[in-house]
């Protein structure tokens, strides 16, 4: 029973360490270059989604952007072209969203023609979440061996005394 306590445990934290794993450059819209950039990279950003009237979606640094801002990626807006986005049921366009996808340059190749394809929205698990896992099946698992050491003492005390008699 402990060994299957300990093999829980790794597994969690190897669990854990797999969500950290990164399969993906992760960019921001304030610290981003050109240079930074290679075409048809899979990326991480965190940004406001946009939906026109049209259907079509943007990702961009601030809430509610503006359509005549769309696809402008000016010093204090910037927004991302998402091109074929599996989009969310239902989105809140004041929340930050992670999405993943493929980041390709279209045109020019300057920060004006960027668009992010086939993105997805990703959910994160906080890393509070993953320690506090961790945390709670180590601390299983020493009630456990605190038990299995308890029960040891005791038969050993039993058979102590039986020897005795």
């Amino acid at each position: 029973m402990f060994n299957q306590l300990l093999s829980l445990i790794f597994f969690l934290g190897v669990a854990a360490s797999n969500l950290q794993a990164k399969d993906f450059k992760e960019l921001s819209f304030n610290a981003w270059s050109v240079n930074q950039i290679v075409d048809g990279e899979t990326i991480k950003i965190r940004g406001f989604l946009t939906q026109k009237e049209n259907g079509q979606w943007y990702l961009s640094n601030h809430p509610h952007i503006d359509s005549c801002c769309l696809g402008v990626m000016s010093k204090d807006k910037k927004s991302l072209y998402l091109e074929n986005f599996k989009a969310p049921d239902s989105f809140d366009s004041s929340k930050v969203y992670p999405i993943v996808g493929k980041i390709h340059f279209v045109g020019t190749f300057n920060e004006d023609s960027l668009v992010l394809t086939d993105g997805f929205i990703i959910k994160e698990i906080s890393n509070a979440i993953i320690y506090l896992t961790l945390i709670i099946a180590l601390a299983i698992s020493l009630i456990m061996l605190a038990l299995l050491v308890r029960k040891q003492r005791t038969e050993w005390k039993e058979e102590r005394f039986q020897t005795e008699r």
